[in-house]
């Protein structure tokens, strides 16, 4: 069809482009792999969809319709992108260019960034793909072995693999995590007992975090199994995460206490590379970090680090999602932030923010499935209401999470970001307030982002502070908060 076509001729001619000089870059090489793989998916969408109005007499029909309104959702950013960058090339006379090692190096750098701005898309492109209806995902087969041309899909799918297959094959996989003695197993690094810790574990640097259940599960086997098996579950899908693709840890094994005191499971996370603090700390903590005179830290990163971390957290989101899940917790203490290690006070915070990865998931189920408190943070305390949505609250927490309630909670954590304040600081505004007086709050903290981080972000926070309690859509969430942040991060 039309709204395909001419996005693929212009996506060939940049393929053809880009490869006619990959043998110079090693980034170019791989680009050419990802436009040949975006290409193909378009193709088999165009296809889809042309075959379907040629066996309607001309027509698609209503479901094939909104199908098409779903694909163009998806896709229809990237087409215009590869548009508007085809016909910039094209006044630039490269398209065509027989290129030379000479011609390389006399334009390396602007190939360069022209390379970084095109990967960025595609990266965008293959976000998208993971939310993807699943009637398209028939169409365009995503379980085709090329599909690992997009990292996040092909992660998106061992871990729906992992989900859909019986429980006899997810035990095999929950027995080869699980840590039966976890005392020999795990060595603490951390010099202070917490909810998370650091660790060491098989040879590497590992973060261990508890997740406790109420002691009255010990006595109730059925309900005991119940938790046990959402452990493993969970355990089992967060095994295959790539941290370098989306801000979640991958789990390396998990082991129980049943300490009558103290009843917990514990899931171990394996960073990608050393970190330098025995006890990582949160944006929580980065929010109210005080220097050595005991006066709050002031801000010191560049602006797009800060813009950065709050694409990172929202891209989790929508991945985490893709997958059938949600978080329930999603505060600022539970944003770990790491570091490597590194020698230059410079490279470290308050003057950069390093990695950010979305943990705790006491409370994490499937969309599907059933809310349960024996995980359920019941607290009443009002810093860890301030995070949930209004419909969460009170007498209502055990009502039906839904997705929009995480995007109300990243809204939270999006307003702390933006404020580089930590709402703590706002206790006597929220405090003893309900819930809708706590939200009437919050919304008028919300100008304050527009000081530091523009109106287009003080509107996507908005945006996810008025979400009422309802279902929400994968490209609703797409077009409303990452298309948002991923305008300002370019």
């Amino acid at each position: 069809m039309d709204v395909f076509q001419t996005t693929i001729t212009a996506a060939e001619l940049l393929y053809e482009f880009i490869n006619s000089y990959a043998e110079y870059s090693h980034d170019a090489k791989s680009l050419a792999h990802r436009f040949d793989w975006d290409i193909r998916v378009l193709r088999s969408a165009s296809t889809y969809f042309e075959q379907k109005t040629a066996s309607n007499i001309g027509r698609l029909s209503t479901a094939d319709k909104e199908l098409l309104q779903a694909s163009v959702a998806y896709f229809g950013e990237l087409m215009a992108h590869i548009s508007r960058k085809r016909n910039k090339i094209q006044a630039k006379g490269w398209l065509g260019t027989q290129w030379n090692r000479a011609l390389w190096i006399h334009y390396k750098k602007e190939l360069k960034d022209l390379e970084a701005e095109l990967f960025e898309w595609t990266s965008r492109f293959d976000l998208r793909l993971v939310a993807v209806p699943p009637e398209l995902g028939a169409v365009i087969q995503l379980d085709d072995p090329e599909a690992n041309s997009a990292p996040r899909l092909a992660m998106k799918r061992r871990i729906k693999r992992y989900l859909a297959q019986p429980d006899s094959e997810k035990a095999k996989i929950s027995e080869e995590l699980y840590i039966p003695d976890p005392g020999n197993a795990v060595k603490f690094t951390s010099s202070i007992a917490s909810q998370r810790m650091t660790a060491t574990y098989n040879s590497k640097t590992s973060i261990v975090e508890y997740k406790p259940y109420a002691p009255s599960l010990l006595s109730d086997q059925e309900k005991l199994k119940e938790t046990t098996d959402t452990v493993k579950e969970l355990a089992g899908a967060l095994s295959v995460v790539d941290p370098t693709l989306t801000a979640l840890l991958p789990c390396s094994g998990y082991f129980h206490s049943a300490d009558p005191n103290n009843p917990r499971f514990a899931l171990i996370y394996s960073p990608p590379y050393d970190i330098a603090q025995s006890n990582p700390p949160t944006l929580k903590d980065l929010l109210n970090a005080k220097d050595r005179k005991g006066n709050r830290r002031t801000a010191a990163h560049p602006l797009d680090q800060r813009l950065n971390l709050a694409r990172r957290l929202a891209s989790a989101v929508y991945f985490y999602h893709s997958v059938g899940w949600v978080h329930k917790t999603i505060r600022s203490d539970n944003i770990l932030m790491l570091e490597p290690t590194r020698e230059d006070p410079l490279s470290l915070f308050p003057y950069t923010l390093g990695s950010s990865y979305l943990v705790n998931f006491a409370s994490a189920r499937a969309d599907s499935g059933n809310t349960d408190l024996s995980l359920e943070e019941r607290e009443n305390e009002w810093f860890l209401n301030v995070y949930r949505h209004p419909a969460r609250q009170g007498a209502n927490i055990s009502a039906r999470f839904t997705m929009a309630h995480d995007a109300y909670s990243l809204g939270v954590v999006l307003l702390e970001i933006g404020t580089w304040r930590p709402l703590e600081r706002s206790e006597t505004e929220i405090k003893g307030k309900t819930p809708e007086e706590v939200r009437k709050v919050l919304l008028g903290l919300v100008d304050g982002t527009a000081i530091q981080m523009g109106s287009k972000y003080k509107e996507l926070v908005k945006w996810c502070l008025e979400l009422e309690d309802s279902n929400l859509g994968m490209s609703i969430y797409a077009e409303q908060v990452l298309e948002r942040l991923e305008s300002l991060v370019m």
